[in-house]
């Protein structure tokens, strides 16, 4: 019915768990968000006459170890939730009337925003993957 109406699926409702993990997400960053990964560190010798300048991480060990402890479980049960949903998937050409449902306009308004809830979803692990990847290299770079 939507589509004769309009020309634009529906907007996408993300519900309560991807807003779950969403919410979890900007709690967990927030703290190093905005923080650069490296900066410069000022060493100076004993009579402070020699000042030298070197490179340093940013961000603290014992936060990036913090936060790839939170993250890590996390991301592992968002991914295989996000795997769950596809093992789930029905043929919808398995029987005549899931045929019939797969032609009809409802059918496609649905099938459109269970298609955005997965990019959406996709999306938000692909940040949280890469997160976590810098992390962990900060804290490969830190233990050397």
């Amino acid at each position: 019915r939507h589509l004769a109406t309009a020309s634009s699926p529906p907007p996408v409702r993300l519900g309560r768990w991807l807003l779950g993990l969403l919410r979890f997400l900007a709690v967990a960053l927030r703290p190093v968000w905005d923080l650069p990964l490296v900066v410069t560190v000022s060493h100076r010798e004993k009579l402070g006459l020699v000042q030298q300048q070197s490179l340093g991480l940013g961000i603290a060990e014992d936060a990036v170890r913090r936060l790839i402890g939170r993250l890590r479980p996390a991301v592992r049960f968002a991914h295989g939730a996000e795997s769950g949903q596809r093992s789930k998937a029905v043929d919808p050409a398995s029987s005549s009337a899931a045929r019939f449902k797969l032609y009809t306009s409802e059918r496609s308004v649905q099938s459109e925003a269970v298609a955005q809830a997965r990019q959406t979803l996709h999306g938000v692990l692909e940040v949280a993957d890469r997160a976590l990847e810098v992390l962990s290299l900060l804290s490969l770079l830190q233990e050397q």
